[in-house]
């Protein structure tokens, strides 16, 4: 996929039928890191302070209060001033913002965040390794379908497979607030090498793969990406800070 990540504006305008998509390093110089710090809560602040390597607190600071930054720019709001409600599944949303859906992923040195409105989103991105991508793993978690697709392909073929498979379903139960509480088996999504990103099955619920909007977009080299959007999604515009 080929596409050009934009400096981002000052002020976003977030059109109806939109998706924001931005990029973000984790990995910070430490004058921006120390102003990243003073963005966050005193429950966020904790959270940090337990991470035991220095490395894993930073990537924290950077993702957390990144995502201050970047809400607020749509907001109006400084970035400490945004409050967060949590779903009991633990998914964040905005109270005085309920028009405004938004979701989040890191992994390795970048975070992505999915911004639109009206709608449910769910973004997942996810560092490829080869040693991670095996088919034990995907017959735990992969559906019926989905671990024979990929079984089908080349052996060379089929670590690009498995991620896309594993963005795909990490985005779309990001963006039903479920979380690991819903059963991986239960839906199918495309893995193929020449295949669109899409929701093909959901059991009990054959009406939902019309109902959502998927793509696949590239964070950097040896990430995989996706981002799961309920319809209809017009266009998508694409933000890198750092």
């Amino acid at each position: 996929m080929t596409l050009s990540w934009q400096p981002p504006p000052a002020r976003p305008t977030l059109a109806p039928n939109e998706v924001h998509l931005w990029r973000v390093s984790l990995v910070q110089p430490p004058f921006p890191l120390d102003l990243l710090w003073r963005q966050l809560n005193p429950d966020e602040l904790d959270r940090a302070q337990r991470y035991r390597f220095e490395r894993d607190r930073r990537r924290f600071v950077v993702a957390r209060g990144m995502l201050r930054v970047i809400l607020a720019r749509y907001t109006g709001l400084a970035p400490n001033a945004i409050q967060f409600e949590y779903s009991d599944h633990g998914k964040p949303e905005l109270p005085d913002r309920p028009d405004l859906a938004f979701n989040a992923s890191d992994s390795g040195e970048w975070m992505a965040l999915g911004v639109t409105r009206d709608r449910l989103i769910g973004v997942d991105i996810e560092q490829v390794r080869a040693d991670v991508a095996t088919l034990e793993i995907a017959d735990r978690f992969f559906s019926a379908r989905e671990v024979a697709a990929l079984r089908a392909l080349p052996q060379d073929d089929r670590t690009d497979a498995f991620f896309r498979c594993w963005t795909r379903k990490e985005a779309f139960i990001k963006a039903i607030g479920e979380g690991l509480s819903y059963p991986l088996h239960e839906f199918d999504v495309t893995l193929g090498p020449n295949e669109p990103a899409r929701l093909l099955f959901v059991r009990n619920d054959p009406q939902a793969p019309s109902r959502w909007w998927m793509i696949d977009f590239p964070v950097a080299e040896g990430y995989a990406g996706a981002v799961i959007a309920e319809q209809p999604v017009a266009s998508v515009r694409y933000w890198a800070w750092g």
